[in-house]
């Protein structure tokens, strides 16, 4: 009698391990999938920053020619190089 009850307590065990390694197998899973969607956005906004900064830098080098976009420059929080002009 002891030994049925020592097979069922293991067969027990066996069962609670084997849900228990499901649901965290479907957890992995799940997660996994979040986390390549994030990745996938977190990329994208680093390109979108990259080209915002090199467009940036493109009108303050017009800005240097142009400086009738130095308000908008301004407006954008984007300041403009000191255009340095000799005093007399």
């Amino acid at each position: 009698m002891e030994r049925n009850s020592a097979v069922q307590f293991l067969i027990g065990v066996f069962a609670v391990s084997t849900i228990v390694a499901t649901v965290m197998t479907f957890t992995y899973v799940r997660y996994g999938s979040q986390l390549r969607t994030v990745q996938a956005q977190l990329s994208q906004s680093e390109v979108n920053r990259a080209l915002a900064q090199q467009i940036a830098g493109d009108v303050i080098e017009y800005s240097k020619t142009h400086p009738a976009v130095n308000p908008i420059l301004k407006a954008i929080g984007t300041v403009p190089p000191k255009t340095s002009t000799p005093t007399k």
